[in-house]
């Protein structure tokens, strides 16, 4: 929409004056590669100006707060399927452990799709243990299904540099910042008793996560003492 960029007006004089912050916003574009920066090949939307003349060039943030421009805000579209098998889609963690006896274990999984996102639904868990001694407990979905495979949270940075929009900085913009990888994941824990039979051993944990007909597996080793 055509408008005007966020001003901080403190003097409500209806004018950018100094030391009032506002938001010093580019032309729209898609960001296909998620850094928060218009790439060479991403589409962007040319804004004629007054004359009504595209430049065919992508106009980023010009420092000087526009009263009349093209006002815009992001959103995302997260495309999810089903679990991927293989290393780098069934994640187990820690893959390996060593559990003394008369202790425990807690062990996560997690599962992403082709896109390493959470898939698209809930999944169904369960636990495979095979040891000498231990046993695994009931496997505690993480309730992520069709969240994306990170956080992110939108900050209000300096246009110069990226720093925080601390007070006294004047041209400030958004910017997504990415943290914290998830998938659609599970806990387990596995506990060595001391009333468990038979000597200590290597053990094989399989969290399985089932997804309509197809069983994904993520697995954890390791030795019960």
């Amino acid at each position: 929409a055509d408008g005007a960029e966020y001003l901080q007006d403190d003097n409500r004089d209806g004018k950018a004056g100094d030391g009032e912050m506002f938001i010093d916003q580019g032309e729209p574009f898609v960001d296909s590669n998620d850094n928060g920066t218009w790439d060479p090949g991403e589409y962007f939307l040319d804004r004629p100006n007054a004359e009504g003349k595209s430049n065919n060039v992508y106009d980023g943030p010009n420092g000087v707060w526009d009263a009349q421009t093209v006002i815009w805000a992001e959103t995302r579209v997260l495309y999810t399927g089903a679990p991927r098998k293989g290393a780098a889609y069934a994640v187990a963690s820690p893959a390996t452990a060593t559990i003394a006896r008369g202790t425990s274990a807690a062990f996560s999984a997690h599962f992403f799709d082709a896109n390493l996102n959470a898939p698209a639904r809930e999944l169904l868990f369960s636990a495979r243990y095979a040891g000498s001694r231990g046993a695994a407990g009931v496997a505690t979905p993480s309730g992520n299904a069709g969240l994306p495979g990170l956080l992110y949270e939108r900050r209000k940075v300096a246009v110069a540099g990226e720093a925080a929009c601390a007070p006294g900085v004047r041209a400030c913009k958004w910017k997504t910042v990415f943290y914290s990888w998830q998938g659609e994941g599970t806990s387990v824990t596995v506990a060595n008793e001391f009333s468990d039979g038979g000597s200590g051993g290597p053990f094989t944990l399989n969290i399985d996560a089932q997804f309509g007909l197809d069983t994904v597996t993520a697995t954890a080793t390791g030795n019960a003492q």
